[in-house]
């Protein structure tokens, strides 16, 4: 009995020191294997696999003497479009700054621990996306917690839940703390930071949204063995990360990443993967960069945002650039038929008004069209070509998702006029065209940020040709467009 004690004893006293002595490399590297093992199934958002992450770095928080945010170490949260009755939560936990009264102000370090669980049989486990992300915030708490008296600002950790849903984890703590009036002075996304080797460099976009956010940034990296790439603002146009909650706010933000060199979203995104000494590399620099935020006497917004970031107002007139695919045919009304689709592209510049969920949009375009012609002396024979250049101005009234958000979509009803500048009509053929054609049309949008895309149908009104005995036809075309509003 002396003998099984006292080795149990020595056993405990082995582990405890060995875990004493695991350097920071080894801490992450068991991180990045605990979220990305197959026994997770990929965390997906509002799973019994992602609570045992979350609960897994609520552990960690605790054992590196982080104190949680809230009553409890949780933040739970709902989003309306998915099932109400999910368990979604972030993990949240901070450490007080030294200073009595800077420590009121917040810089707010954050890295989704959700991912894309199962798909037709396979394990998405996201080790570069976010395990990584995930390990190094763990790791930046616990070296921080080393010296919390260098921190004269409050530093809170944030562990997000849901970002592969939509953000919403984020979007949920963005909210709870501007509504509580937090005095939220910086938001850094640690999003997919496990491929320095390959990436070359440490993005980190949005420099430009704090003064001075170039210098500290570069400064800080200066013996950390990385190369940092400091971009002024996000630029992406269809993905996002987590700083975009708090960016909307008014809140500056930086997005850290190593790129997309993994296997981003893909089932081979696994642990043995990740570059280990890069992570551990970035998780020593942005260490260094957060007490170098949280200790300056000045941090201040520069006021300026990522085009994606700024908050638009209900009301307001947008315009840009389209540009336009088009399938066009011809509908004969007695004979009742419909010549098979030609292809037609065109340009322009389109505008639009808007007031909350309603809009006026317009386009004027430059069109360059194609049809295909019944031939009347043979109608089983061979159809005939038609090429036309015209200008086309449709006008649709428009009920749409609040101007004020990032993304949505709009239906609308509208007509249209155009004007057919030159076509290539055969002399043979007994008709002309109708060089006024006008008509109306139904309009199908949706946008990201400022880029829209979407669909017209339209029909024309008037009769197509002109000329004695003329048949009764008119054109048809369905409008493929992209447009970018600034």
């Amino acid at each position: 009995m002396r003998k099984t004690f006292i080795t149990l004893l020595l056993i405990t006293i082995a582990s405890t020191t060995y875990a004493q002595n695991e350097t920071r490399q080894e801490r992450l590297e068991k991180h990045v294997y605990y979220f990305a093992a197959d026994s997770l199934n990929g965390r997906k958002a509002g799973s019994e696999d992602a609570a045992k992450a979350a609960a897994y770095i609520q552990k960690e928080y605790a054992e590196a003497g982080l104190k949680p945010y809230f009553q409890d170490w949780y933040m739970p949260f709902k989003t309306w479009k998915y099932d109400l009755n999910s368990k979604f939560k972030n993990v949240v936990g901070y450490i007080e700054g030294s200073d009595p009264v800077l420590k009121d102000e917040f810089i707010v370090l954050g890295a989704h621990y959700d991912h894309l669980g199962k798909k037709n049989g396979m394990i998405f486990n996201g080790a570069d996306d976010n395990a990584s992300g995930s390990a190094a915030l763990i790791e930046i708490a616990r070296m921080l917690m080393e010296h919390p008296e260098n921190l004269k600002r409050s530093i809170m950790f944030a562990a997000f839940d849901a970002e592969e849903l939509g953000l919403y984890g984020s979007n949920a703590l963005s909210d709870t703390l501007v509504n509580h009036g937090v005095n939220v002075k910086l938001m850094m996304s640690i999003d997919m930071v496990g491929w320095l080797r390959e990436g070359k460099a440490l993005q980190i976009k949005g420099v430009k949204t704090i003064r001075n956010g170039k210098e500290i940034v570069t400064s800080a990296a200066e013996g950390s063995g990385i190369v940092v790439n400091a971009q002024n603002f996000e630029r992406s146009l269809l993905t996002a990360t987590d700083t975009r909650g708090f960016a909307n706010k008014g809140i500056p933000t930086l997005a850290v990443t190593t790129g997309l060199k993994s296997p981003y979203h893909k089932p081979e995104d696994d642990a043995e993967l990740i570059d280990y000494e890069g992570l551990d590399k970035i998780t020593g620099y942005l260490g260094d960069l957060t007490e170098s935020f949280a200790s300056c006497d000045d941090l201040k917004a520069s006021g300026r945002l990522a085009t994606s970031h700024r908050r638009k107002s209900e009301f307001g007139f947008d315009f840009g650039p389209v540009l336009v695919v088009s399938e066009n045919s011809i509908s004969y009304e007695k004979a009742r038929l419909t010549s098979h689709d030609r292809t037609g592209i065109g340009c322009g510049l389109g505008a639009e008004l808007s007031y909350r969920f309603l809009s006026i949009s317009t386009n004027a375009l430059y069109t360059c069209d194609e049809y295909w012609l019944i031939n009347h002396n043979d109608l089983y024979g061979s159809s005939i070509p038609l090429k036309t250049t015209t200008v086309k101005v449709p006008v649709f009234f428009n009920f749409r998702t609040s101007r004020a958000n990032n993304y949505g979509a709009s239906i609308g009803l509208g007509v249209y006029w155009a004007k057919i500048l030159s076509s290539d009509l055969v002399k043979s053929y007994p008709y002309q065209l109708e060089k006024n054609p006008f008509g109306a049309g139904f309009k199908l949008d949706f946008y990201i940020n400022h880029f829209h895309y979407g669909m017209i149908l339209d029909s024309q009104s008037n009769n197509m040709f002109i000329g004695e005995n003329a048949p009764k036809a008119h054109s048809l075309s369905r409008v493929y467009y992209c447009k970018w509003f600034f």
